[in-house]
């Protein structure tokens, strides 16, 4: 039985290809190596990978490849074959007992190889700068979702840029090959725009446990940087330690969650831990989307109940005094803003102050209006509540992009994470 994707691959391909034709914009200093050798060939045929895939009936033509249509350069081993055909290259994935768990017959352009201990990658270009790989895991025939021009780096990581909406600022994706968990960080900068996402990336290599060397290509002058990234895997170890009342609780209100959750499904929702009141138990932040509506809803664990205290802030960012019990709900639109301040104790999050700016149009043009708690007042008395509830507060910004994303596979090892670090912020 062969597994196919649903999905139209050649479609994407075909966009990229002319993306990258239009715009002839690519970094220089790009390794030369990129690429198998002789890979700047187009394919003209649909290419198919594990992802989204469908159970499909074998074919007569299919059920095996005949003699007279086998040719030069068949490649044998354990777990994998390659069967040079009229139609292309037959790869075969198998598991330790010999019983094959894949198989599909790919364009000329197509290898397997080792790329570390026990880890097969499988790929095809299709024009260069263009290849798809996914990886394949001898020990229990784990297979990855498959990615576009990836960079392999410290034997178990991969980077890659989503290709949907690169040129509006998506960032570099570090994550483990298999996506279990151990890794997951966006790197956001002033990549320079390139047909190919991935082309702005010349090079990366891990430094060592918690740190990658980052070569890029910058800005609209396409600058070469070098940078070192701090990066957080997570052990297993770390998963084990996940015992805690409250992290047990919140692993269990997100599972739930993730259940029935169109956000989780679309790959939208986020979470992270914070101190927001003084004790030691962290809140946890949902944050479902990155529109301006959305909000930031926070919940605590109160009496050996998840509690939620509500949803504060807008464009997935809210603010919060790191163990002070405050957070600032801030929302702006057409010049008009509308902020309040609340205090989180004892499993609420009680209103201490709205104020409320609003600039109407009136015959002499724009005139500010000013209201605490719906009360006008003169801007020299806003200024000064302003001051005091806001600039002489320590405010730390919660953000869309620096949380983590909800998964089914990596939340519990994502959540351990989390806890980890939160463990390692100093008490007041």
């Amino acid at each position: 039985m062969k597994r196919i994707m649903m999905a139209g691959a050649l479609g994407l391909v075909m966009v990229l290809l002319y993306l990258y034709a239009r715009s002839g914009v690519i970094c220089t200093d790009t390794p030369s190596d990129m690429f198998p050798d002789g890979a700047d060939t187009l394919v003209r045929r649909e290419v198919f990978f594990p992802g989204n895939t469908l159970e499909m009936e074998q074919s007569e033509t299919d059920a095996a490849t005949r003699p007279e249509e086998e040719l030069e350069n068949n490649v044998y081993d354990e777990q994998f074959s390659v069967l040079k055909t009229l139609d292309g290259y037959e790869i075969t994935l198998y598991d330790k007992e010999g019983e094959r768990v894949y198989s599909e017959v790919y364009p000329e352009k197509s290898w397997v190889k080792e790329v570390s201990e026990g880890i097969l990658e499988i790929g095809v270009s299709v024009g260069s700068p263009a290849r798809y790989t996914f990886y394949f895991r001898k020990e229990d025939g784990t297979m990855s979702d498959t990615f576009f021009n990836a960079k392999l780096f410290g034997e178990q990581y991969i980077a890659h840029r989503p290709v949907r909406n690169y040129l509006w600022g998506e960032p570099l994706i570090l994550t483990d090959i298999f996506e279990e968990g151990i890794l997951y960080q966006e790197i956001y900068r002033d990549f320079s725009e390139t047909a190919d996402p991935m082309s702005a990336i010349y090079d990366i290599e891990l430094e060592d446990e918690t740190h990658v060397w980052l070569h890029y290509c910058e800005g609209g002058a396409y600058t070469g940087v070098d940078e070192v990234v701090e990066i957080q895997p997570v052990s297993a170890d770390e998963e084990a330690d996940l015992k805690e009342p409250y992290a047990l609780a919140y692993l269990a209100f997100l599972e739930e969650y993730a259940k029935y959750s169109e956000n989780v499904r679309q790959g939208l929702a986020r979470f992270t831990l914070a101190y927001i009141d003084d004790d030691e138990v962290p809140e946890l932040l949902l944050i479902e989307a990155y529109c301006h509506a959305a909000g930031v809803r926070v919940f605590t664990f109160y009496q050996d109940t998840v509690v939620e205290l509500g949803t504060f802030g807008s464009f997935g960012r809210m603010q919060y005094v790191e163990r002070g019990g405050m957070i600032f709900d801030h929302f702006m639109g057409q010049g008009e803003a509308n902020t309040n301040f609340y205090r989180v104790e004892e499993g609420k999050a009680e209103l201490l102050c709205n104020m409320h700016l609003s600039p109407p149009l009136s015959c002499n043009g724009f005139t500010e209006e000013y209201e605490i708690d719906g009360i006008s007042v003169d801007e020299e008395t806003y200024q000064a509540q302003w001051q005091a509830l806001y600039e002489e507060q320590g405010y730390v910004l919660v953000t869309y992009e620096d949380s983590i994303p909800l998964k089914d596979k990596t939340l519990k090892r994502f959540l351990a994470g989390a806890v980890d670090r939160l463990s390692q912020v100093p008490a007041n």
